[in-house]
């Protein structure tokens, strides 16, 4: 099947038939690659790629087979562990001082890109991002009013002060010091 030709310094080696020896398990591919013929794995064995082949004792075939199952249920496992719900309230993503805090410093930013100098206080502000506030409203793009209707600015100040904590660095623009 295969010629091997002897150079002066070199060996080379041409397949004279296209045919590959079909090989099962790890034995058939030692025995192949010994005898230097070409070869392909057997497709009838699915374990014959890992070299658990025909080959393999049935103790090794079914201790890979274990193995592999058990990897599969710790796998499974784990995705269950995420689904199952967890104790107590659902945590929110954001509480409302953070997003008051963060309409209050676009407000601020705002303010700075049209006039070039920011809100002077907190409260100035909190009221430009009232303003936003009842636009976005109104247009519908928000439909819960962050700041709500009635004029609580002493509430609205600690909530946004406490969002302003929350955020940190970026929050202290408006903290007192």
């Amino acid at each position: 099947m295969v010629e091997r030709k002897k150079d002066a310094d070199t060996t080379t080696t041409t397949a004279t038939s296209a045919t590959k020896r079909k090989v099962a398990g790890l034995l058939g591919v030692i025995e192949a690659e010994a005898k230097g013929e070409p070869w392909v794995l057997d497709d009838s064995d699915p374990l014959a790629i890992i070299g658990l082949g025909l080959g393999a004792s049935p103790e090794a075939r079914r201790l890979a087979l274990l193995g592999l199952i058990s990897e599969r249920i710790a796998a499974l496992d784990r995705k269950l562990a995420d689904l199952k719900p967890k104790r107590g309230a659902p945590k929110k993503a954001m509480s409302i001082n953070v997003k008051r805090a963060a309409a209050v410093l676009g407000a601020d930013d705002f303010l700075r890109r049209q006039r070039g100098s920011g809100a002077a206080t907190q409260t100035e502000a909190i009221e430009v991002a009232v303003q936003i506030d009842a636009i976005l409203c109104d247009a519908g793009e928000r439909d819960k009013p962050l700041f709500g209707q009635a004029n609580q600015m002493k509430s609205w100040q600690d909530s946004v002060s406490k969002g302003l904590r929350e955020i940190g660095k970026e929050g202290e623009r408006f903290l007192k010091k």
